[in-house]
């Protein structure tokens, strides 16, 4: 067999910052009412007002959106 010649890897050259970064975490909420009363509805909105906010308070994860069944 002949020689073996090893080509170290070399750091690419440009915008790499986002290789540094650990990708965020796509993140939904599921949102439910069991009747259709009007307490229901207020508790709905409730749950998206703090579902929403839970979220996009986590810098680890991006908002993906709310699932939601009335």
């Amino acid at each position: 067999m002949g020689n073996v010649m090893v080509i170290p890897a070399r750091r690419q050259v440009g915008n790499t910052a986002r290789q540094d970064t650990k990708p965020k975490l796509r993140v939904a909420a599921y949102c439910r009412v069991s009747t259709d009363s009007d307490e229901q509805a207020t508790s709905y909105e409730a749950q998206v007002s703090h579902y929403t906010e839970y979220i996009q308070k986590n810098p680890e994860w991006e908002f993906a959106g709310i699932f939601a069944e009335m």
